[in-house]
């Protein structure tokens, strides 16, 4: 009878310290940018535009998200077909907006109950997807500071960015390896099958794969984001976008409520460089709202479905 109150009182402490950290966020950007020049921006947007290359933009993500969450999953021989991937990761979406944790877990908790597979071996694999996920950020980051914002004359803005390129890729060069050899057996066996599971059975084709899927969908948002900017009177050169907002794609793993904090956090200190520092937080607040509502409502119908059966 006591494990109920302990399980509520954690939920509790668990969302009022998210809403703390998005509080904080947003003491520390509206320090520096006024709400009231925030408001006059959002006040500019094209309404159009911005909600049909929003709509757009949650389609096409979703469909390529869907098609690297089934190739995942087949490779690993978890028997979904496409079009059950593609419910799952509608039913997800209200999840994931609520936050990154969020969508983990619960795509995490649907994937297990449906293939009758283990739950730890279902996180190991999405923490496999994470990993080529954030090394396809960094394939576009490091293509970036060495062809595109050179050209832009934007390299030295973000010359800290070659420590990060220095230290991992060597590291993901050793971690690939690991696995791939004799030493992974040094690695607890009762790991190997749980969270680690999609690393010890990845072969580095694998990795190429997943990477490259994760590449062309940190593409397709780049596109639309740069389609989108123009409907609040914003123009940044898209191998900057393309360069950079692979960043955000990272930081967004944060586990705020929404993504909120982060993903206006996130555009500000980017593209400083390039825009209005409000015009950033108001196209971040708008869009990542607009997201997050689509994603909702798209999600809640497909969880209707789900349940029906």
């Amino acid at each position: 009878m006591g494990a109920a109150p302990k399980s509520r009182l954690r939920i509790i402490l668990e969302q009022a310290l998210l809403i703390a950290i998005v509080a904080a966020i947003f003491y520390l950007i509206f320090r520096r940018v006024k709400i009231h020049d925030v408001l006059l921006a959002l006040r500019t947007v094209e309404p159009v535009r911005f909600f049909i290359l929003s709509f757009l933009f949650v389609a096409a993500t979703l469909l390529i998200d869907a098609c690297t969450h089934f190739a995942l999953f087949k490779r690993f021989n978890f028997n979904f077909s496409f079009s059950e991937m593609l419910q799952l990761r509608l039913a997800n979406l209200l999840f994931a907006s609520l936050g990154f944790i969020y969508g983990q877990g619960g795509m995490a908790w649907m994937a297990s109950r449906d293939s009758k597979k283990p739950a730890a071996q279902v996180v190991g694999l999405l923490a496999f997807l994470f990993f080529n996920t954030f090394h396809a950020a960094l394939f576009w980051i490091t293509l970036g500071m060495i062809f595109f914002l050179p050209a832009l004359n934007a390299a030295k803005t973000f010359s800290w960015l070659w420590i990060w390129i220095a230290i991992d890729w060597p590291l993901f060069i050793a971690w690939v390896w690991f696995w791939q050899s004799r030493f992974k057996n040094l690695v607890p066996a009762r790991l190997r099958e749980s969270l680690l599971y999609g690393f010890d059975r990845a072969r580095p084709a694998r990795y190429l794969e997943m990477g490259s899927l994760r590449a062309l969908q940190f593409l397709v948002i780049a596109f639309f984001i740069r389609l989108a900017l123009p409907g609040m009177l914003i123009d940044i050169p898209f191998r900057a976008v393309v360069s950079i907002l692979p960043i955000q794609g990272i930081l967004i793993a944060i586990p705020t409520p929404g993504r909120y904090g982060v993903n206006e956090g996130a555009f500000l200190l980017l593209f400083r460089n390039w825009a209005e520092e409000s015009r950033l937080v108001a196209f971040g607040l708008l869009w990542g709202t607009c997201s997050n509502v689509l994603r909702s409502l798209a999600s809640l119908i497909a969880l209707q479905k789900l349940r029906g059966k």
